[in-house]
Formats: C-alpha cells, structure tokens, sequence
C-alpha cells in the first residue's frame, strides 16, 4: 500500500507518495499541496495495478523518432511490400516531421485532432487516414509496452473517403480497348475477363494456365516499389484459382508460345517481368486516350457542330456519317469502318497541308496519325465514349461482366480473390441492384402461384364521416 507523508519546503508544506511498482520497487512522488491530492493520486496508482493498467511516469517519456524504427520493422512481417512502402513513406513525411520530437506521454488527444485537421486541409483524405493510422499503431504498440495507459490517437475524427466513380466498360468498349493496345492486347483482355490484378497477372507462368479446365492458378504476385521488384503470395496471401472465357485461350496460347512452364506468360519488351508503370506509360493511357474518345473523335472529324457532339454513337452520329460517306465517295454505311477511318485521315492531312501553305482551313480533328490508328476500330449505333481508367478499373469490368452474365456473389467473391462475399458485396453493391429487383417479382410469382381458400377479407362497411 502506498504512505503518504508531508515535508516542508520554502513556499510551505507539501506532500509526497511513497508506493511500490508491480516490480516490486520502491519510488515517491513528491509537489503534491494538499493531503487529498496526494491520496487521490495514491488510490488512483493501487487501482491501476489492480487492474494491471500501472505505467511508470518516466516510461513514456520516450521520443516518437526512437519507437517509430522499432514499430515499422516489427510490423514488416504482416505487410505486403506497397502496404509497406506507403506507411514508411507516410512517416517520414507526414507522422515524424510533427511528432518526432514529443515524448509518447505528451501527445494530446486536442494535438492529435489538430494536426489531422491541418494535414486534411492540404491533401485528400487517403493520405490523412494513413497517416493517422500509421500514428495510431505506433500508439498501440506503446500502450502495449506500458508506457502508456491509453493510446490518445484513437476516436479523432477522420475527413470520409469519396469513392471514385467507377467506369465499367461494355464488352464492345473492351474490345475497342484492346483493339488499340497494340502489344499488351491480351494483356487488357486478360484483365477485363479474370479480375487478376496487376502483380498476379504479371507473375503468371506458363505451367499455372489450364488450358483444357480454362483455369488460371493464381499463386503468386510481383510488385514493383521503389524499382525493385518484389516477389510474394496474392494480396489474402491465399492461391486461387480463376476461370477464363474460350475466346480468352487463343490470346493466351500465342502469349505463352514457345515458353516453358516456368516463364511468364505476359512479359516486357525484353523478356523480364513486365512492369506496370512503364506499360501504362508507353501502351495502356494511349490506348485508353483512342479507344475512350473514339466516337467524340469522329463527331469532330465528320463536321457535327459542338451542341450535337455527345461522345455517343446517336441517330445523329450515324446521319452525320452517312452523309460525311456520300461526299466522299464511300459506301454509305453509316458506321465508321476501316475505309471511313482512312478517308478522315487523308482529309485531315489535305486540310493541314492546306493551312501549311498559307490557307485558311482549320485543322478539327486532331492529328492524321490518330485517326488512322482508330481503323482498327468499327463504330455503328450503340458506340460511345468511356472515361480515363486504370489497369486496376479492368477488374472493376471483369466484376461487372460476371455479375451481368448472370454469376452470383460468391463466384465473383472467388474469381476476384476477395476474403469474404461480405466483402464483394461491400465493394459491387451497384452491381447487384437488378438482383434486388428479382427477388421482388420471384416472392410476387411464388404468391400469386398458391392457392389461397381463404384470400384476404373484405374490408368492413366504411365509416360514416363524423363532421
């Protein structure tokens, strides 16, 4: 049991502590200028190691800098490299240059909240919530070792996350897609009909492709941080395995032509693993800037004024055609095919040549070379434009066509590698919509199909209005 006992010092009698730590040592404190602070503060230490709740007043006066090291290797070993990599980079640039120096034992709560709400006013609300977490967690592990009684970072109020719109492209926009990617075609077809996501798919072998069950073993992942390529497990650190359509196997079987099982079936333009920002750079954002503008293109390059430019393929776009053919001799179709595309092109370049040489004819639909690369492309009624996306938005597509080609949540669930249906249906509740819509007629046939002896009464006589 703690004593309490007084002394006298030059401003008057003060009191003093004297108890004994859950380790068994002796220690004091001492200021206190009445006797109930002192056995306030007395009964308040008993508790606490009754509860098995004590922490040392000088435990927590450790700077945040020594235990951030310490936390950040300790929790490598749950992490997967980005996860990684994003929280260091969050604590260095975000948690230490405000928290470095301030014992664990300072930190206020009313801090915490203020630098949150000063970080949220100049960057977006991902990058604040990690930031938080990443203070948090170094907050737990300092509760845990007892330095202090409760972790003063959690329940601050956090800025919410707006979801992103997602752009779920229509099989005719994938193929137009992929249609203009050139090389990584099959790569944009792979991701569009499996949902593998980018690692997975560029750490599939050879030997992992079932050609006659048309199934891909996910087992593996590669991510590129900092330029240094990382090998692991999938993102739930459990394989999977992921069917693909018919069409999908011949794209596959020219990929992996002449490889053995332990190659790569997609690799880069000299044979290693193929990277995803340099893809994106040279190949996916071209194709997606083509195939994602290719009916607003046209509009612009058959002469439809701006008000009727709608980036879809309407009744206008098609009389539009129709007419842009007959003039220049084509067949009039009303699509815009290979023979169309070449003609817009080599009209293009008459009307730069023109403008080069001194004319007056305003060049209206961007370069000559552009329109010729949309002739692989055929575009007819029911076309449209599709908004900038990531290689990461295709799984968000092979979702979408799943769902639409009538697979219930826990097929989508297994094909996308996510840890629960929970989870999917968290991630794609606007997909299943229309499956909401069925459930109501399917109880509306059931109802209507039994026999009722007894159907529901008549209602009584009305009452008589009383004025």
């Amino acid at each position: 049991m703690a004593t309490i006992s007084s002394y006298a010092t030059a401003a008057g009698k003060r009191w003093e502590v004297r108890y004994r730590t859950p380790s068994r040592t002796t220690t004091r404190k001492r200021g206190f200028k009445t006797k109930r602070d002192a056995e306030t503060f007395a009964t308040s230490v008993e508790s606490s190691k009754l509860r098995g709740e004590y922490v040392s007043a000088s435990a927590g006066r450790v700077a945040l800098r020594e235990l951030a090291p310490r936390w950040l290797e300790g929790s490598a070993v749950r992490w997967k490299p980005k996860t990684h990599a994003a929280n260091r980079g969050a604590l260095d640039t975000h948690v230490l240059p405000r928290w470095a120096d301030v014992y664990v034992v300072d930190v206020a709560h009313s801090d915490v909240k203020a630098w949150v709400a000063e970080l949220a006013g100049r960057r977006g609300a991902a990058t604040v919530r990690r930031a938080h977490n990443v203070l948090a967690m170094i907050l737990d592990d300092a509760v845990r070792d007892g330095r202090v009684p409760k972790n003063v970072a959690r329940g601050v109020p956090l800025p919410r996350k707006t979801r992103k719109e997602r752009a779920y492209l229509s099989h005719a926009q994938v193929q137009a897609l992929a249609a203009v990617a050139g090389d990584l075609r099959p790569v944009v077809l792979t991701l569009a009909y499996t949902g593998l996501r980018w690692g997975e798919l560029a750490a599939l072998k050879v030997g992992r492709v079932d050609m006659l069950r048309r199934r891909l073993e996910v087992v593996e992942n590669v991510v590129d941080v900092d330029g240094r390529l990382v090998w692991g497990t999938p993102k739930t650190h459990e394989s999977r395995s992921v069917p693909f359509p018919a069409f999908l196997g011949v794209e596959l079987a020219a990929a992996m032509a002449g490889k053995g099982p332990d190659e790569l079936v997609f690799t880069g333009a000299r044979g290693g693993v193929l990277r995803h920002n340099t893809s994106r750079r040279r190949h996916f954002d071209p194709a997606v800037q083509r195939a994602g503008t290719a009916v607003s293109r046209l509009q612009v390059a058959v002469g439809m004024p701006a008000s009727a430019r709608t980036g879809v393929y309407d009744d206008a776009t098609e009389v539009a055609v129709r007419g842009w053919q007959g003039r220049h001799g084509l067949p009039v179709t009303g699509r815009a095919d290979r023979a169309t595309w070449g003609a817009l092109a080599a009209a293009d370049r008459a009307r730069s040549g023109r403008a080069a040489g001194g004319g007056r004819v305003r060049v209206v639909a961007g370069s000559a070379d552009e329109l010729e690369a949309l002739a692989v492309l055929e575009l007819g009624p029911g076309s449209r434009d599709f908004p900038r996306l990531t290689p990461h938005d295709l799984r968000h597509t092979a979702a979408s066509l799943a769902v639409s080609a009538g697979a219930n949540v826990k097929a989508v669930q297994r094909m996308l590698g996510h840890a629960s249906a929970a989870m999917t249906l968290d991630t794609y509740a606007d997909l299943f919509d229309d499956d909401l819509d069925a459930v109501a007629v399917a109880l509306d046939a059931a109802a209507l199909s039994v026999s009722v002896s007894n159907p529901c009464p008549s209602p009584g006589p009305a009452l008589s209005a009383v004025t």
